[in-house]
């Protein structure tokens, strides 16, 4: 019974949390919730870039958050290969991890280690006022979030941000096409074609397929419970 009722909290932080970005994503004057979350995926996204320079031997420059919500990241060595695709592969991978994390009661947890993420990355590697700035307000809502709403409200704001960096996962892929088909802009599928040599469109709709994936799989274990019997 104790495992049916987590099972039942679960799936009504899924429906809730995707309703509110169902919200968001329509009603007049929702950018403000969407603009420090699309700042957050930028942050994952370069993240995800540095922490994959550093596993394969690699050092960071700079982590660069631009206003508009794209970012950069600087860095020495390490192995493409694996570089060019983390970011948008570890920003999906983050997302489903969150949402297999979409228990009552761990909502805390999770804000408070996301926000000690980002303050992390942004002490570390934070050069441009703009990028240390942002950094520090995400990572003082986070923590503030986590340690200050009672369960049920970090638990729903947990499993709005999981919501949120999975779909922002894939429109950051469905972006990436574009710009791979229209423009001639430096991207990563780019950087890969030319590590590799296939065309930076076949990179872009392979991260694309692997993030829509790893939503569905996510998805699906989330709404399951994802626990062994």
């Amino acid at each position: 019974m104790a495992g049916a009722s987590g099972i039942a909290q679960s799936r009504r932080l899924l429906v809730a949390s995707a309703l509110a970005a169902l919200v968001c994503a329509y009603i007049p004057g929702a950018w403000i919730i969407v603009y420090p979350i699309r700042l957050f995926v930028t942050y994952i996204h370069e993240t995800s870039h540095a922490l994959a320079t550093l596993l394969t031997g690699g050092a960071i420059t700079q982590v660069i958050v631009e206003p508009g919500g794209s970012g950069l990241t600087l860095s020495r060595g390490g192995l493409p290969l694996i570089i060019c695709p983390a970011g948008y592969l570890g920003a999906a991978l983050l997302g489903g991890l969150l949402l297999l994390l979409m228990r009552p009661k761990l909502g805390s947890g999770t804000l408070v280690s996301l926000g000690v993420l980002i303050l992390a990355a942004t002490l570390l590697w934070g050069r441009d006022p703009f990028t240390i700035i942002a950094g520090l307000v995400l990572a003082g809502v986070l923590l503030g979030v986590g340690r200050l709403l009672p369960a049920n409200g970090s638990d729903f704001a947990a499993a709005f941000l999981a919501i949120q960096l999975c779909l922002n996962s894939i429109l950051d892929v469905r972006t990436l096409l574009w710009l791979t088909t229209a423009t001639d802009a430096p991207n990563d599928a780019v950087n890969m074609a030319k590590l590799v040599g296939l065309p930076p469109l076949l990179w872009a709709l392979l991260w694309s397929l692997a993030s829509i994936s790893i939503l569905i799989a996510a998805l699906r274990a989330a709404w399951n419970g994802n626990r062994s019997r």
